[in-house]
């Protein structure tokens, strides 16, 4: 008798768990297609400001990698080559902006980073052979990255 009340009691822990993990994953799941999860991964972006993007190695950094490369897709490999010069990282107000541009071209090849990081939102900002074009993970605008466009 004593070892059917442990089965059953096994059973009914079991069965929570297994309940309270398939609740969890479907939370998750919800937004495959998102960049954001749940716990944003780009919070570490906060402690940065004054620093230089290559001396803390930010373009080999995963989760600034996995945002950076989804958002602008086949310009990625153009940016970081073309990333020679920088300016150092600033963070105010939870907005992360970080410039870089090609060496001996700036004026026509330059590029701006920003990161809402109370909103969790990524904009990229490039201007490649004097041609601008901005990227939102949401479409959505930037302030500070239309402010660089209007000035480039």
């Amino acid at each position: 008798m004593k070892l059917n009340t442990y089965i059953i009691t096994f059973l009914i822990l079991f069965s929570s768990i297994t309940l309270t993990f398939c609740k969890h994953s479907d939370k998750t799941n919800t937004n495959n297609k998102s960049l954001k999860p749940t716990l944003f991964d780009l919070e570490f972006l906060n402690h940065l400001n004054g620093k230089s993007p290559t001396e803390i190695k930010l373009f080999e950094n995963k989760a600034f990698k996995k945002h950076l490369k989804k958002l602008i897709d086949i310009q990625y490999n153009f940016l970081i080559e073309a990333w020679n010069l920088e300016t150092p990282i600033e963070v105010n107000n939870n907005i992360f902006v970080s410039e870089g541009c090609q060496i001996h071209t700036c004026d026509y090849t330059n590029f701006i980073i920003v990161v809402d990081l109370t909103k969790h939102i990524m904009y990229v900002g490039i201007k490649k052979e004097g041609n601008i074009k901005i990227y939102s993970e949401d479409g959505s605008k930037s302030q500070r990255i239309y402010e660089w466009a209007k000035n480039n």
